[in-house]
């Protein structure tokens, strides 16, 4: 996986839980949750320019690449630790929970998650994929009326 692709994984599982956390009741874990989920989101969408034309070394640019996103990683992993803190806090509120009931819950949220993240995937794919192709110039210019 590039570190494109992981960085749009990143960022649309945060806003996906940012969006889902937001609509609960608020448990004391969760500030803690959207502080280091809005982190996440701003090291994520972080664009960083090349410095390969500007003299600067492939190997060095490959190195900081690499390093944000072993960042990543660690705070993707921060994230849904606390994630999963917080909707174990948030259920057993509800009424006695099992770790099974859990699990089975989880189970069904992370597949949720899932089908939106693939979906909200094409629609960047595909938004993408139309802007390339309409300023590369393959698409017909519209064209004015001459009066």
């Amino acid at each position: 996986m590039s570190i494109a692709e992981m960085k749009l994984d990143a960022s649309l599982e945060a806003f996906i839980l940012q969006n889902v956390v937001r609509l609960l009741p608020e448990p004391p874990s969760q500030r803690e949750l959207l502080i280091q989920n809005d982190k996440l989101l701003r090291m994520s969408m972080k664009v960083e320019r090349t410095h390969l034309l500007g003299g600067g070394s492939a190997k060095k640019m490959r190195k900081r690449w690499e390093q944000e996103a072993r960042e990543i990683s660690a705070q993707t992993r921060r994230v849904r630790g606390l994630a999963e803190k917080f909707f174990k806090e948030f259920l057993r509120q509800r009424g006695s929970l099992t770790n099974a009931d859990y699990r089975a819950w989880k189970a069904k949220f992370d597949v949720g998650v899932s089908i939106n993240k693939d979906k909200m995937k094409k629609q960047v794919y595909e938004k993408i994929a139309a802007l390339s192709v309409e300023n590369m110039g393959f698409l017909p210019r519209k064209r004015h009326k001459q009066q």
